[in-house]
C-alpha cells in the first residue's frame, strides 16, 4: 500500500524524468519483440481505427479519430531516450509504503 499519495506521485515523477537521462544508445530498437515500443504509432493505425469504429455511438468517434490523427502526425525528433510506456498500477513496485 502507498503510504502518502502525494509523496509517491512526486517520487514517480522524479523517476520518470531521471529515466530520460539514462544513456539509451544501446537500447533495443522498436520491433515485434517489444510490440514496437518507442516506434511510430502508424504500426497501430489500423487496429486503433477499428477500435474507434467498434465503439460506435458510445464515444464521439469523430473526436477520437481527430485526436488519433494528431498523435499520428506527431514525431519525436530528439535523441533516443528511455521512457516508461505503461505507467499503470500493475507495473509499479511499492515497497514499505513507497
Amino acid at each position: 500500500r502507498i503510504a502518502d499519495l502525494s509523496e509517491f506521485a512526486a517520487d514517480l515523477a522524479r523517476f520518470l524524468v531521471a529515466l530520460r537521462y539514462v544513456d539509451a544508445t544501446d537500447g533495443p530498437a522498436p520491433g515485434q519483440h517489444n510490440f514496437f515500443r518507442g516506434g511510430p504509432l502508424t504500426v497501430y493505425d489500423g487496429e486503433t481505427r477499428q477500435a474507434i469504429s467498434a465503439l460506435g455511438n458510445r464515444i464521439d468517434t469523430g473526436a477520437a479519430t481527430a485526436v488519433w490523427e494528431i498523435a499520428l502526425a506527431a514525431a519525436w525528433e530528439g535523441p533516443s531516450v528511455w521512457f516508461h510506456g505503461d505507467v499503470s498500477r500493475g507495473n509499479l513496485r511499492v515497497d514499505k509504503g513507497r
